[in-house]
């Protein structure tokens, strides 16, 4: 029980002492690990969560992978307990959240630098599937809602023309814009991306629906089918 109640002391002390340390030193001169390790802190109260924070940036290779991985990939970390996982997934839903907000009142065509980089969050950190975000937006541009599947593979997300046109109707959309990674790093497209492209361009057009782009994004770099003459 002394050994028990003394190992609690000194875990107390030691997250006390990184705590002050927010206040008293520039957080810059924190490292990721040592930040990664507070923000841990609350879902475990007596838990060591730096061997977990440490594996998480193993696996990940950044904070930011981090916080916008697949709930798939989260749990698969050895040591990642739920309590941790909802407190990450929570963090990047409200990440989600600030940026959409903003994409409601912007012109998306007059701020694609914005746009890109909402899509790579969402979709360049994911590290065993393939995923497709459909974005519905009004006659301005402006985002009205999106759509986030996350049933792909390695090497391919399933793109269902009929529920897209459904779903824009349902919303009242003018324009949408498409956009899914390749996990193989490589931005060109296949035969199967140009072909359902062209199926979907075809049924908004019947319906005075415009497929704005279709956006492929890899880690390091995006293709537009726009920008390519492909649309």
């Amino acid at each position: 029980m002394l050994k028990e109640r003394k190992g609690t002391d000194l875990a107390s002390g030691h997250r006390s002492r990184m705590k002050e340390r927010l206040f008293l030193s520039p957080i810059d001169d924190m490292t990721d690990l040592e930040l990664l390790e507070i923000f841990l802190f609350s879902t475990h109260t007596r838990r060591d969560v730096k061997t977990v924070a440490s594996k998480l940036l193993e696996y990940f290779g950044s904070l930011k992978r981090i916080f916008f991985s697949d709930n798939h990939d989260l749990v698969a970390v050895p040591g990642v307990t739920k309590n941790i996982a909802s407190m990450i997934i929570a963090v990047r839903e409200l990440l989600h959240r600030i940026t959409r907000n903003d994409l409601q009142n912007m012109n998306l065509l007059d701020n694609t630098d914005v746009l890109l980089e909402y899509l790579k969050n969402i979709l360049s950190n994911s590290v065993t599937k393939e995923k497709l975000v459909i974005l519905y937006m009004d006659s301005r541009y402006r985002l009205i809602t999106q759509d986030v599947h996350n049933h792909g593979t390695v090497d391919k997300v399933p793109l269902y023309v009929r529920e897209v046109i459904k779903k824009g109707l349902c919303v009242g959309t003018r324009n949408i814009i498409i956009a899914h990674n390749h996990l193989s790093n490589i931005c060109k497209p296949s035969v199967a991306d140009i072909d359902i492209t062209n199926d979907l361009k075809e049924a908004c057009g019947n319906l005075d629906i415009v497929l704005l782009d279709h956006i492929i994004i890899t880690e390091d770099n995006y293709f537009s089918f726009y920008s390519n003459d492909l649309l």
